[in-house]
């Protein structure tokens, strides 16, 4: 892994000078120092396939030292920010929610921080919450349960779903916002 490592360093530099437009992605680090490992792939995985993002981490202070340690070199290249969360004591699900919804910025996009990006990210138009990851008639053991649930009648297929990449448009927002003010 630590070759993998340098080698999405070196690309991260010789693609930097590409003229993109930038995206900020954000992730949160929080409650265990093992996730700083994780998120140091996610992050150079990340700006190997794609230099013209930015990446805002989000961390409490379990993680904060660490994960600053790890991606030094892209802290100082102004490639990678950490943001210290005032109130560590929420559990990560809710701090992820509160990052999603209040933190984010309008073309901003989310990711988990135990990732790995396997090539470029495409160009953000349309809101973006479940990524199909797989269909489960497709995979055991989840064929044998779908299988046995069938006295159920299930009108559609299956699918696992994932929430690890979270996006909101203008539009999406707006919606939220106008939630928010009816609540």
């Amino acid at each position: 892994m630590e070759k993998r490592k340098a080698n999405w360093r070196k690309e991260i530099l010789r693609l930097q000078q590409a003229d993109l437009a930038k995206i900020n992605v954000n992730m949160l680090v929080v409650k265990s120092k093992e996730y700083c490992y994780f998120a140091e792939i996610a992050v150079l995985s990340l700006l190997a396939h794609n230099p013209h993002v930015r990446v805002k981490i989000f961390c409490d202070s379990q993680t904060y030292s660490e994960i600053s340690k790890r991606l030094f070199r892209e802290i100082y290249s102004s490639l990678v920010s950490i943001n210290l969360l005032k109130d560590s004591s929420e559990s990560w699900q809710r701090a992820k929610i509160k990052l999603i919804l209040e933190e984010m910025g309008q073309n901003d996009l989310y990711l988990d921080a135990d990732l790995i990006v396997n090539g470029k990210l495409d160009e953000l138009f349309e809101s973006m919450f479940f990524v199909k990851e797989f269909d489960m008639n497709d995979k055991f053991p989840f064929s044998k349960m779908i299988e046995e649930l069938k006295c159920f009648r299930m009108c559609n297929r299956p699918y696992m779903l994932n929430s690890s990449l979270v996006y909101l448009n203008s539009k999406s927002r707006k919606k939220l916002e106008i939630g928010r003010a009816h609540v």
